[in-house]
């Protein structure tokens, strides 16, 4: 199971090892968040696990971990790759019971995950859609670290300040 309380998997063992070496200069919060999911279909399928990861312009950290009960079956296939089973998630909240708590948490913050553009953003958007919060992304800066190559300057690296996907 990959989250971002797992140091040793995943995006969250990917962007510690990049925060180490480079001080970030943050304009606003970022957050780095990893979503499982019961499949690829970012219209139908939903979530079960998300973990974020957010640090603030003062270098303080904030982290949380929620499983979601998706409200539809796990496939056994996907349940292989992420460990998470329908029975793990039975008694746990739906989305909408924690969606408040995840948009207080990520609302006014950049974002950045590994293919977070393609799945797990748009995934977010359609997922709070659903419980009717709107996820403006317009003056939000997302960082894409599979799709965004990270380069070694001399001084702080920076996030860009325009709202265009960054992709190279």
């Amino acid at each position: 199971m990959y989250g971002l309380i797992d140091l040793d998997f995943g995006v969250k063992s990917y962007l510690c090892s990049k925060l180490k070496l480079w001080s970030l200069s943050l304009p606003r919060p970022i957050c780095f968040f990893d979503l499982e999911t019961t499949g690829t279909n970012v219209a139908k399928d939903r979530i079960v696990e998300i973990s974020i990861l957010k640090v603030f312009p003062n270098g303080n950290k904030e982290s949380r971990t929620w499983l979601v009960n998706p409200e539809m079956e796990i496939p056994e296939d996907v349940v292989a790759i992420h460990g998470i089973s329908n029975e793990k998630v039975a008694n746990e909240p739906n989305f909408r019971e924690l969606s408040r708590e995840i948009h207080k948490m990520i609302k006014d913050s950049d974002l950045a995950g590994f293919n977070s553009d393609r799945f797990d953003i748009p995934l977010l958007a359609e997922e709070l859609l659903r419980v009717d919060i709107d996820f403006d992304m317009k003056n939000t800066v997302s960082v894409d670290v599979r799709t965004y190559s990270i380069k070694r300057k001399k001084g702080p690296w920076k996030l860009p300040t325009s709202s265009i996907v960054i992709r190279t």
